[in-house]
């Protein structure tokens, strides 16, 4: 539609064959009364090129015809160009079905002589949603056209209709959305971020991270460590925390879970390399390291860990590791 106008706009000069792109653009393009505001997106297309492309019909059309109101031309600034645009009777089967593919209302007035003027009003904003959701047992949320989330757990809705973003702070969400909506969904933890692209899919969060499953369709799936992936059915997709304490937390989880050293030693490396040396967080996740290694069977390693361990006065852990170090583990080491 838009390039048929544009091309019509542009062949409005004297030499130009304007009854004939005027027909072409009738009989494909039905709204074609918007052409005032297509005209505007033209370069150098602005008010005084809607009065030429609107003169320039006026004098093609045959002397019979009532006189077209011209466009009614806001003097403000250019981004106030489309709020209002005056149209004419008899250019299109009925100028007052589907307008345009956008949000836009009309109001439509008879005058005397049989013309219609319809007035655009400017174009609704997007409401901005802001819900809280909390569920301890499984609940629903329906209240988006085309979207249908079953949750439990923690999460928020922000965003618009058109674009919600849904924040999961913990739980489990099944996200169904209408492909035939258009609707841009995302998901986001602190994690990453899971971008809808017509599916139906569940998001998990926890101590462990941020895990996806596609049940329908395709979702795309960016984490916050730099790793990004497509999934179609039945895949799946992790997201590992990115933080310190976010890496403390996987690491417990996974330590009480009876996970193998290793497993728990590599959260341990990621949490401290995110962490400041000595602070809160690197101190558990070295507490951790030392029990993982002594219960890999690698005393040698745990001892050597407790010595990087940092001395601080209140610290709980130190009478603790003192034993260790004293012991015939430690001992024999030195």
């Amino acid at each position: 539609m838009s390039r048929d106008l544009r091309d019509f706009a542009a062949e409005t000069a004297a030499d130009a064959g304007v009854e004939r792109v005027l027909g072409r653009v009738l009989d494909e393009v039905p709204e074609a009364i918007h052409c005032g505001g297509l005209i505007r997106e033209i370069p150098d297309g602005g008010d005084e090129a809607v009065e030429r492309v609107l003169a320039r019909l006026d004098r093609r059309r045959a002397p019979s015809r009532a006189r077209w109101p011209a466009l009614w031309i806001p003097a403000a600034s250019a981004a106030a160009a489309a709020l209002t645009v005056g149209a004419w009777v008899g250019l299109a089967p009925d100028p007052l079905d589907e307008l345009t593919e956008s949000t836009e209302s009309t109001e439509s007035t008879e005058s005397t002589e049989g013309i219609a003027v319809i007035e655009m009003v400017e174009p609704v904003e997007p409401v901005e949603l802001a819900v809280q959701l909390d569920a301890q047992s499984a609940d629903t949320y329906d209240d988006i056209e085309g979207v249908r989330l079953a949750y439990t757990g923690t999460a928020a809705i922000a965003g618009t209709a058109e674009a919600p973003i849904l924040h999961l702070s913990r739980g489990h969400v099944r996200v169904e959305v209408d492909p035939t909506q258009g609707i841009a969904l995302e998901v986001r933890t602190e994690e990453g971020r899971v971008r809808v692209l017509g599916t139906v899919f569940t998001v998990d969060r926890d101590a462990l991270g941020t895990r996806v499953r596609v049940e329908r369709g395709r979702v795309a799936v960016d984490c916050a460590s730099g790793v990004s992936s497509e999934l179609s059915l039945e895949e799946t997709a992790s997201c590992l925390p990115v933080t310190a304490s976010g890496l403390l937390g996987r690491a417990l989880r996974l330590t009480g879970d009876g996970a193998a050293g290793e497993t728990v030693l590599e959260s341990v490396a990621l949490g401290q390399a995110a962490a400041d040396v000595g602070d809160f967080d690197w101190r558990e996740l070295q507490a951790l390291r030392i029990q993982a290694l002594l219960q890999a069977g690698d005393a040698p390693g745990a001892c050597e860990a407790a010595r990087a361990y940092p001395e601080r006065e209140g610290d709980l852990r130190s009478g603790e590791l003192a034993r260790l170090l004293e012991s015939p583990l430690c001992a024999d080491e030195g």
